[in-house]
């Protein structure tokens, strides 16, 4: 007969919802209300603003990320012309394939790195027109000469300095990055 009572015990146990043992005190919503007005009471201009900080970092960390990826590929392409051409001035003969090679990848850095300056210029007048950016846009202001520096420099032969002069931009970035809050 214990068993019995036992095993019903333990069946009205199992049976009982498990709501009735969970806490009875019910949350206030008040917490909720005031928060909702706390947003609501700021101005216009302050989420603009907000909006145009978050804007303004979400755009300048995809210029790095463009930026550290483009350097990757220069580093790596940039190595390989100049040892092609470290190879032909030692064997001394510049067969017409190798050099026609060279000027394609030469001009295929140039183009690219063309295209890197415009986003940076994109970026820069981004900085200058967006409104509540303007302090933000004196760190940001001058990467676009940076990386038409560098352009210089790869067309005249100067690829390793150019990609330095990149980390240059990419440093500066990173620094402005860091400032926009």
């Amino acid at each position: 007969m214990r068993k019995i009572y036992g095993a019903f015990a333990l069946a009205c146990l199992l049976l009982l919802p498990s709501t009735d043992f969970a806490q009875t005190r019910q949350r206030r919503t008040s917490t909720n209300r005031r928060r909702s007005s706390r947003q609501s009471a700021q101005s216009p201009t302050a989420n603009t603003a907000s909006n145009n900080l978050s804007e303004a970092r979400t755009r300048v960390s995809d210029q790095i990320k463009i930026l550290t990826r483009f350097l990757y590929l220069f580093g790596r392409v940039s190595n390989s012309i100049e040892t092609a051409e470290a190879d032909a001035r030692r064997s001394g003969a510049n067969s017409p394939e190798v050099v026609a090679t060279q000027e394609r990848s030469k001009t295929a850095l140039r183009e690219n790195l063309a295209g890197v300056r415009q986003g940076l210029e994109n970026l820069e007048n981004y900085f200058r027109a967006a409104p509540g950016l303007g302090i933000h846009s004196l760190r940001v202001a001058g990467v676009a000469g940076i990386a038409a520096q560098a352009e210089t420099q790869a067309a005249t032969g100067q690829l390793d300095q150019a990609g330095r002069t990149l980390l240059d931009a990419v440093n500066r970035l990173t620094d402005a990055l860091r400032e926009i809050r």
